[in-house]
């Protein structure tokens, strides 16, 4: 895979700040490529020497949030149970979104990205759980119930970082309490 150039890394990025600063004042539907050039101080030629519109610039952003997750979520540990690897899920995942709280919440404002966003951890977080059952021995027909639990998490904890209230640790205290009721992993 070639490496960007330094100079057009940073011209994304400052396409992606310009946009997501916007979205925090005007909904997507009104920002304009001009809005989004000045704010992110390039010219129009420049924006549309990477993208074709806002919609691909959008897509970009909602495809580097997923690469950010997928890297930032390995489970390293071996547990004894399975139920530990879930609670590791819920862990690295309320932390990768604490962490990037600000980007997660503008994407949302977004009509329809939430069920993207939703996806995109969705199978980043099975797909690692799965991996990481299969090298330690430990499926034993447990692909479904993964499935089930890896979704309620996820969606537990996107519900839980909207939250004005959230507390880190009463979350992860919710979840726990949820899957040490688990008979069947």
């Amino acid at each position: 895979m070639k490496k960007e150039d330094l100079r057009v890394r940073k011209t994304k990025a400052n396409l992606y700040k310009g946009i997501l600063k916007l979205l925090e004042k005007k909904s997507f539907e009104k920002i304009s490529i001009t809005d989004i050039c000045k704010t992110a101080m390039i010219n129009r030629s420049t924006f549309y020497d990477h993208y074709n519109d806002k919609y691909e610039l959008l897509a970009s952003i909602l495809d580097e949030f997923k690469k950010d997750y997928e890297s930032s979520f390995k489970i390293t540990h071996t547990y004894k149970h399975n139920k530990q690897y879930l609670i590791e899920l819920a862990k690295q995942l309320i932390e990768f979104l604490e962490q990037n709280k600000i980007k997660y919440k503008t994407l949302l404002l977004i009509q329809n990205n939430k069920p993207i966003i939703e996806q995109n951890i969705f199978e980043v977080s099975y797909k690692e759980l799965i991996r990481i059952l299969k090298e330690t021995n430990q499926m034993k027909q447990l692909e479904n119930i993964t499935l089930f639990y890896c979704s309620g998490i996820i969606k537990m904890a996107m519900t839980a970082i909207n939250n004005t209230h959230f507390d880190k640790q009463t979350f992860l205290k919710e979840i726990e309490q949820i899957i040490s009721t688990i008979d069947t992993i």
